[in-house]
């Protein structure tokens, strides 16, 4: 498909939706609530203005490590469900992306595809994994995930009564989710469901246990990643249990609507969290010069969701590059703008608050 026209990451989500059609697109822009949290996300970036520099360089670097790996610019892939109704290829043009572009893709637990259909090498992928009632559920999923070659476990713990599944508009028919037919999707054949409400209420733990995360901690031979947090009393029991890094997160506005936006969250964190933890963000991330003020607010790196569905829908693996290209080039461009010839240089001087 011809994606030339396309310029921005609003050019990208404005052609998938007329794409989609209303079901999907209904899928995609849900939110909790009345969507407060999901337009926080969005709107926080326009408090702040990037300082300019007369002092500019063409020699930018933006790679950076996470969980001691390089990659070549802060921008991964956050887990998103069921590729295959953007892409006739699946969670594999979404691997095959972030390959070719020398970043990282979480594998949501709610992949169409296997890990071996996937990609034969995953080790630019992470294992996205929910809060379980069922302990020995989560090891056994873990274990898996380690065996394929994935290279960390993210645990989503801001969602521990299941993933809102609610519509953003009651008039449009719903997208039925095959949740019987995804592969990576953790299941006891002792304990049967019939819906994906149901598989909630029969699963999921209903409250955040850190004892919990500290047994799942210690058991992973890979390093565990909490998606989720949004204050620093949490970042704080986060490296008591081990984790090796945390998501600022709300869930992209979809599970609790009077939530935090995720940079204010950030701001939140002391500097001693960033020098003992990875800290990345995501929710409401939509273009470079948003990865510049994350990074200048602390985040090491950040994730993108809806952005990254937008890519896929309109051309498969290479519409995903197109879109890591576009945050990359005007990430390039914010740190001409503020003098910043790599990422280390980018910090809390660059930027003012409004």
């Amino acid at each position: 498909m011809n994606t030339q026209g396309l310029k921005s990451v609003s050019d990208y989500k404005d052609a998938a939706i007329n794409k989609l059609g209303a079901s999907l697109t209904d899928y995609i822009q849900k939110t909790a609530g009345t969507g407060k949290a999901f337009k926080a996300n969005l709107d926080v970036y326009s408090n702040y203005e990037i300082v300019p520099s007369e002092v500019t360089t063409s020699d930018l670097d933006t790679t950076i490590k996470v969980l001691g790996k390089t990659i070549s610019a802060p921008v991964m892939i956050a887990p998103t469900a069921w590729h295959k109704m953007f892409t006739l290829k699946g969670e594999a043009d979404t691997s095959a992306a972030a390959k070719s572009f020398g970043t990282d893709y979480v594998i949501s637990s709610f992949s169409t595809l296997d890990f071996n259909e996937i990609d034969s090498d995953l080790s630019h992928t992470w294992y996205q994994l929910l809060m379980y009632k069922d302990v020995n559920l989560m090891k056994k999923y873990i274990d898996k995930a380690e065996q394929s070659g994935c290279s960390a476990i993210v645990l989503t713990i801001d969602a521990v009564t299941g993933c809102s599944m609610c519509k953003s508009d009651p008039n449009v028919e719903p997208v039925e989710f095959p949740v019987h037919k995804l592969p990576v999707f953790p299941e006891n054949p002792e304990l049967p469901y019939t819906t994906l409400d149901d598989y909630y209420e029969k699963y999921m733990p209903m409250v955040l246990d850190w004892n919990v995360i500290k047994e799942i901690v210690s058991y992973s031979k890979l390093p565990i990643v909490l998606k989720g947090i949004l204050n620093n009393d949490d970042a704080k029991k986060a490296i008591e249990v081990g984790a090796k890094g945390i998501v600022i997160s709300n869930h992209g506005g979809r599970q609790n609507d009077e939530a935090v936006a995720t940079l204010d969250g950030l701001t939140t964190l002391t500097p001693d969290i960033r020098e003992k933890i990875d800290v990345y963000l995501d929710g409401g991330v939509r273009s470079g010069s948003d990865i510049f003020k994350a990074i200048a607010l602390g985040a090491k790196a950040v994730f993108i969701g809806r952005p990254a569905l937008y890519g896929l829908a309109m051309n498969g693996k290479d519409g995903l590059i197109d879109v890591l290209s576009i945050f990359t080039t005007e990430l390039k461009e914010s740190m001409r703008t503020a003098g910043c010839g790599n990422l280390a240089q980018i910090d809390i001087n660059k930027i003012i608050k409004k």
